[in-house]
């Protein structure tokens, strides 16, 4: 069963936002392959498609696909090199770096610190 992700909007979770290791635009594209998986198990790497959906160059987003990757965010499952015209890369979110960054997360403190 294919899903649309037409009408979906797109939230950057918040302990994707505190990690300070993900930079400028790895975040929304983390975002973006995190809610993918939680219908696809395996993903493959379009980065035409995604150049198109961040209205940003091709060569921008294979380089934060490549950052992902070297970061441990994102495993490459079929060892296929990134480039411009990738339809054959196959990936997944890696659950250990999920479990580590949602935990390392501070917690949200209940009171006002200004009063």
């Amino acid at each position: 069963m294919k899903t649309s992700y037409q009408q979906m909007d797109l939230i950057i979770p918040a302990f994707i936002m505190r990690d300070k290791k993900v930079n400028g635009m790895q975040k929304p594209m983390f975002a973006l392959y995190y809610k993918m998986n939680k219908s696809e198990e395996n993903l493959t790497f379009y980065p035409l498609k995604t150049a198109q959906i961040f209205d940003t160059r091709v060569d921008d987003i294979c380089y934060n696909f490549n950052q992902l990757l070297a970061k441990g965010y994102i495993i490459n499952l079929s060892g296929h090199q990134v480039s411009p015209s990738s339809t054959d890369l196959v990936f997944k979110v890696n659950p250990l770096k999920l479990t580590t960054t949602s935990q390392s997360a501070p917690k949200q403190e209940t009171e006002n610190q200004l009063f």
